[in-house]
């Protein structure tokens, strides 16, 4: 009888024992599935990581080559002797400055309407023309920043004789700032000749930044 009472205790140690290691081995296995489910997760993630990254320091090296390409065209079209409106690389002639200076005058990003009026002003007093008007439009209050030039609305007229008004005319094509004419009235005679025209000049004001940041979502 007591070897029976043994045995059974034996028996139920065993079982005991058998049932504590399958729930180890359980626990141990539902563990090792929950911490490869997170780290094929975290793989996963990485690699997206790096991809970004990976791309980011492609664009990054083209980025650069391109930039060198820049500087030394940015050097060459500076360097002119002779600026894009044919007056020369220095000097204080209203056709004077290098080809960088000339661009940021042609296209200023900062709106300044009696400014802009007192260089349209500059411009259009030449000898032998006499300026009856000049008006525009201040557009302080509507002008947004844009990937492209702004037109702003100008209008002006002169008087002079026929070759001081062509002379007047050859003056605008070698305006620093663009001024593109839209309309142009004559009246009057070869010897007092008066031109109303309506035009238009640009300002740049693009938005800032060029920056941006990628994130990776896990």
């Amino acid at each position: 009888m007591n070897k029976k009472i043994n045995f059974n205790i034996k028996i139920s140690k065993a079982k005991a024992r058998a049932i504590t290691f399958l729930a180890i081995a359980s626990f141990l296995l539902i563990f090792a599935l929950f911490t490869s489910k997170t780290l094929l997760r975290l793989y996963v993630y990485q690699d997206r990581v790096l991809a970004a990254q990976q791309t980011s320091i492609s664009n990054i090296t083209k980025d650069q080559q391109v930039a060198n390409s820049v500087v030394n065209a940015y050097k060459t079209f500076v360097n002119q002797p002779i600026n894009i409106i044919g007056g020369p690389s220095s000097g204080t002639s209203t056709t004077s400055g290098n080809n960088a200076k000339i661009i940021l005058d042609a296209l200023p990003q900062t709106y300044d309407f009696p400014a802009l009026m007192s260089s349209l002003q500059a411009l259009l007093t030449i000898p032998g023309v006499t300026i009856d008007s000049l008006s525009g439009t201040d557009s302080s209050l509507t002008i947004t920043q844009s990937e492209s030039p702004t037109p702003i609305p100008i209008a002006f007229s002169v008087t002079g004789s026929y070759a001081s008004i062509q002379n007047f005319l050859s003056t605008l094509n070698k305006s620093v700032s663009p001024i593109d004419v839209l309309s142009m009235e004559l009246s009057g005679t070869d010897s007092d000749l008066t031109a109303t025209i309506t035009a238009q000049t640009y300002i740049y004001n693009p938005s800032t930044g060029i920056l941006t940041n990628t994130e990776v979502i896990q």
